[in-house]
């Protein structure tokens, strides 16, 4: 059984820190986030009270009964634009590595 290994030498694909990020933004799971980071920022950033919204918490669809789907209050939650955004810019920090 012969076994080789080859090298790839990716530093000369990845030069600078801008495409190492933007590599790294087509890689990501979250990417579609990257290209929506300013709208997020500017929403989060918003001083005045947005609208709200009730949605189920955790993505959970609840339970399916007779009258179709039944939740408890315990899996609903409110959110509003504000929230959702800086819930995003957090992930995208985790996706970079610098969130706390």
């Amino acid at each position: 059984m012969n076994i080789s290994f080859a090298v790839v030498d990716t530093s000369s694909h990845l030069v600078t820190p801008t495409e190492l990020l933007a590599d790294t933004v087509k890689r990501s799971p979250a990417a579609i986030l990257f290209y929506l980071y300013d709208s997020l920022c500017e929403i989060a950033s918003i001083p005045r009270r947005l609208p709200t919204t009730w949605t189920l918490r955790n993505g959970s669809h609840g339970h399916h009964g007779d009258n179709g789907i039944q939740t408890s209050f315990e899996d609903v939650v409110e959110v509003d634009a504000r929230r959702l955004a800086k819930d995003c810019l957090q992930v995208l920090g985790q996706e970079m590595g610098v969130s706390r």
